[in-house]
């Protein structure tokens, strides 16, 4: 299974996480600008969506590609 989420930066006050986790990067992508994160705030955006995730990813955000291990029934 493949999987896309993106990650946040750290910061001084806060670790980084992993957050709209879909089966594409298109779609994490896609989720962060229109679903809330873990503080149920919103992504600020304007189009074009290229330059938006551009300005995300100079900032450090980033879609990274998730291993996902499915666990076993005990």
């Amino acid at each position: 299974m493949k999987y896309w989420g993106i990650k946040t930066p750290k910061t001084d006050n806060q670790d980084s996480y992993i957050w709209w986790i879909t089966n594409n990067d298109h779609s994490s992508w896609m989720s962060f600008f229109t679903q809330s994160n873990k503080d149920g705030e919103f992504n600020a955006y304007r189009l074009p969506l290229a330059t938006a995730i551009k300005a995300y990813k100079g900032i450090g955000y980033k879609c990274v590609e998730l291993l996902i291990k499915e666990k076993e029934d005990d």
